[in-house]
């Protein structure tokens, strides 16, 4: 009797996950067998081929907290199959708190979610293929994102300023994509499609990765610490900004190239280490870097691009490479503890505002006075300039 009833709870055990699977199987094919006629639902949809059709967008969806996008839809007594969310079609639904996609959707458009800042949490389907660009931008408060495998498209910035998001997960089985450490990474983990903004303490990157892709660690403010592969060799446009928290950086010597706006509201940053391989230095690349006191630029940097250094405001020690000849504009504007800089004498120009608000600057220029080409106005601020080389000979000298 004892064995009987043990082998029938065995059998229960074994039964009821085969039921409950069934039940879910049971619920999506029910989904999928029905159809909802355009006009019992506020969605709007438009026809894509003779058996699909799209969500289109409408403003009236701002007013919704809650949405259920069905499989299929009838428009004109004919039935379509509910396949794409169209180009912003929810963008801005800032009091959506949940959505559920359909099971036969494999197109998610550009910027479909984008600023959806109350959506917490959202399933992607099995059969989605194409995730569009910006499409959950500024989805503030969603914590995580499952990538099935079936999605062989990412579009760039689909997950930029998601405040909250702390880990991308990717389908085992997916051959487009892969994860580590809640990081998004193409397939062979050679690009970085994006490091969610909770990222936090020192990691270090696979020894596989190429490049440092535009906004790929946008202000990740939890980021202490990062050790880079020797196999970088870019770090492209605001690829840091905003990390308030990182304090070092050591750039490897295979990069060439400091992008625009690279290390721009890094709050915390003291040390930069950067290679004789880099000749050029961005726009904006450092600015507002406020505890940045110093920095040494190699001999090799040829460029240093309008607003560099900008809002520094506690840097002190500087030097600019004889290679460079033209001071930008805003290079050095609002570097207030700058007490000295050296130009060389392949200086030849310095443009607007280059130094302004530098009240502590003496400025030395390898060069007679007259020589070099000022934006007007553009020496004001400074506390004093010195020319090593005197003045220039007067071109009709007095008798």
């Amino acid at each position: 009797m004892k064995k009987r009833v043990f082998l029938l709870m065995i059998t229960s055990a074994l039964w009821l996950p085969l039921e409950a699977a069934n039940d879910m199987r049971g619920e999506e094919e029910r989904k999928t067998s029905e159809v909802v006629d355009l006009s019992s639902t506020p969605l709007k949809f438009r026809i894509l081929s003779d058996s699909t059709a799209y969500v289109h967008k409408d403003e009236s969806y701002k007013r919704f907290q809650s949405i259920s996008i069905p499989d299929r839809v009838r428009i004109d007594d004919k039935v379509y199959t509910v396949t794409a969310i169209g180009p912003e079609s929810f963008a801005g639904c800032e009091g959506l708190t949940n959505i559920e996609l359909p099971s036969t959707l494999t197109d998610i458009g550009m910027s479909a979610f984008s600023s959806c800042i109350g959506l917490k949490k959202i399933t992607i389907p099995s059969r989605v293929t194409t995730i569009g660009e910006y499409a959950f931008t500024n989805c503030k408060e969603l914590t995580s994102i499952n990538i099935p495998a079936s999605v062989a498209k990412i579009g760039t910035l689909s997950f930029l300023m998601c405040k909250e998001l702390s880990s991308i997960n990717v389908a085992a089985d997916n051959p487009y994509f892969a994860n580590e450490g809640g990081i998004l990474y193409d397939y062979q983990k050679t690009n970085i499609i994006h490091v969610p903004s909770k990222t936090k303490g020192i990691i270090t990157l696979p020894s596989s990765v190429t490049s440092i892709k535009d906004h790929c660690f946008y202000e990740c403010e939890e980021l202490v610490g990062i050790k880079l592969p020797e196999s970088i060799t870019s770090i492209e446009d605001y690829a840091f900004k905003g990390c308030k928290k990182l304090k070092s950086i050591e750039i490897p010597t295979s990069v060439t190239e400091i992008g625009y706006g690279a290390f721009t509201g890094c709050e915390s940053l003291t040390d930069v280490k950067i290679p004789t391989s880099v000749t050029s230095i961005s726009s904006e690349a450092f600015a507002g870097c406020i505890s940045l006191k110093s920095i040494k630029i190699p001999t090799s940097v040829t460029s240093i691009e309008f607003g560099a250094f900008m809002g520094c405001v506690n840097l002190k020690e500087i030097n600019i490479p004889s290679g460079v000849t033209l001071i930008e504009p805003y290079t050095f504007d609002g570097c207030k503890s700058l007490t000295r800089l050296e130009l060389s004498q392949n200086v030849t120009k310095i443009r607007g505002w280059a130094f302004r608000g530098c009240d502590k600057l003496t400025l030395v220029i390898d060069q007679a006075e007259g020589f070099i080409d000022f934006a007007p106005y553009v020496l004001l601020e400074c506390k004093s300039v010195e020319y090593t080389k005197g003045e220039l000979p007067r071109l009709n000298p007095e008798p």
